[in-house]
């Protein structure tokens, strides 16, 4: 027996610490839920949760990125769902104009009520936000340069490739004209020039009486052929009619009769003139099987699988080239994944009333009326093409979505696997060590009695 060292209860004490230590890890666990509260726990296992807690995160937000990008697409349809019932009715109003029991006054109602449609859909382009972002104004859309001031590209289909495309201008498109070989003075207000007779422009028809001075005359003119479709402008003291707009669709026709046509020096009856289309051909980037189509001063570009640019040419040569370069950048990027690259691309194009073509409908003359319906035909065409893309990526998104919500699902339930502590175990555990810690506790009670044992020998 000894009494200098206690071997029995440093024993004693040693497993009583022990059990304490395990009995502090397993209230820690219970209170926490968790079986990993420290690195110490479970290195391993510690840094799969990080690693796992992060994805889980940001799966979580790629799952809230995803309704907002839905969000967004339901706002844009919704206003397309407006421009949509305007052009339908402006080609209700562009049918209506078209019949023949309708006078110029019933057509000059009718196209103050296109104009009206058109500058609302060009608010429309502009107004529709979404979190203080513009939805229509072509910001979410590929951005495209080109190198000629003269060329600006109007529209591109999700299905061209970024890289360069090169075409020449083989001639650039004419707008009809018609000049006048009279002399005349369109600011002299002198009354009874003493001309008379009728002129009709486009089907816009005006009559000059003999008490109407140059001035009135060109005045009369000059409003019978805006509703024709046509500017009238003296030059060199000669009257000329020129198409407001280029293209062989885009004619001037001209009845006079009487002192008038004498004054204007034009001919007796009909006279008629036709603008020339944009030509240009493919130099560089295309495929052979890409063609090339001008209607006035357009150029399309089109080839098979979707491929399209259109392009507006209002200043050009013959012989000018002209690069088009498509970026592969600026569409909208919703980040629907916890990493990196994990991206959907949403292409919204400009769908103001110039990118849609209908911003200068003339529905005072028959020639006009037959361009507007095309144009609006077209416009409806290219707004269900818009919108079912918009409907297209809806649908993804919504795929997106619970693609994520599943996969969040079965990660959180493998994180649980790894972290969540099984709370019948461990109380199970909490208790034998308790058990253990009180008999610890007892036990060393009594190793401590030891060395008065061996004190009761010296007496």
């Amino acid at each position: 027996m000894k009494i200098n060292h206690n071997l029995s209860a440093i024993v004693a004490n040693d497993n009583l610490m022990i059990n304490e230590d395990r009995l502090t890890t397993s209230l820690e666990r219970l209170s926490s839920g968790l079986k990993l509260n420290s690195a110490k726990d479970s290195p391993s296992g510690m840094a799969m949760s990080i690693n796992m807690n992060a994805q889980i995160d940001g799966l979580n937000q790629a799952s809230d990125n995803s309704q907002d990008g839905t969000s967004l697409l339901q706002t844009a349809d919704g206003a397309l769902n407006e421009v949509a019932s305007m052009l339908q009715r402006m080609r209700e109003l562009a049918i209506q104009a078209a019949n023949g029991t309708n006078s110029l006054s019933d057509r000059e109602s009718i196209q103050q009520e296109i104009d009206a449609l058109a500058e609302e859909i060009d608010r429309i382009s502009k107004d529709t936000e979404f979190n203080g972002t513009t939805i229509f104004d072509g910001s979410m859309d590929t951005k495209v340069y080109t190198d000629h001031a003269g060329v600006r590209v109007t529209d591109v289909t999700s299905h061209v490739a970024a890289g360069d495309y090169v075409i020449e201008i083989d001639a650039p498109a004419t707008s009809a004209t018609i000049n006048g070989t009279g002399s005349v003075n369109e600011t002299d207000n002198t009354p009874n020039q003493g001309v008379t007779g009728n002129i009709t422009i486009n089907g816009i028809s005006v009559a000059v009486v003999e008490t109407d001075s140059q001035a009135a005359i060109y005045m009369k003119i000059r409003e019978a052929a805006e509703s024709g479709g046509t500017d009238v402008t003296v030059e060199g003291g000669h009257y000329v009619f020129t198409a407001d707009e280029p293209g062989a669709d885009n004619t001037v026709s001209i009845v006079c009769d009487g002192d008038l046509a004498t004054y204007l020096g034009l001919s007796l009856g009909e006279i008629t003139a036709a603008g020339t289309d944009i030509r240009a051909h493919a130099v560089n980037g295309f495929r052979d099987t890409a063609t090339i189509v001008g209607e006035g001063n357009v150029i399309k570009m089109t080839d098979k699988g979707g491929f399209e640019i259109i392009a507006k040419a209002t200043d050009v040569a013959a012989g000018d080239q002209v690069n088009i370069n498509v970026t592969g950048i600026g569409t909208m990027t919703l980040q629907v994944g916890a990493n990196k690259g994990q991206t959907i691309d949403v292409k919204i194009p400009d769908m103001g009333a110039e990118s849609l073509g209908v911003d200068h409908l003339n529905l005072l003359n028959e020639i006009g009326i037959t361009k507007a319906i095309g144009k609006l035909d077209d416009a409806i065409t290219k707004l269900s093409y818009v919108r079912s893309e918009i409907g297209a990526y809806e649908n993804r998104l919504d795929y997106t979505f619970n693609s994520l919500e599943e996969t969040i699902e079965d990660m959180t339930s493998a994180l649980s696997r790894l972290t969540d502590v099984d709370m019948a175990e461990e109380m199970s555990t909490y208790t034998n060590l308790q058990v253990l810690t009180q008999a610890g506790t007892s036990v060393l009670a009594q190793a401590n009695q030891v060395p008065q044992q061996t004190l009761q020998m010296l007496q």
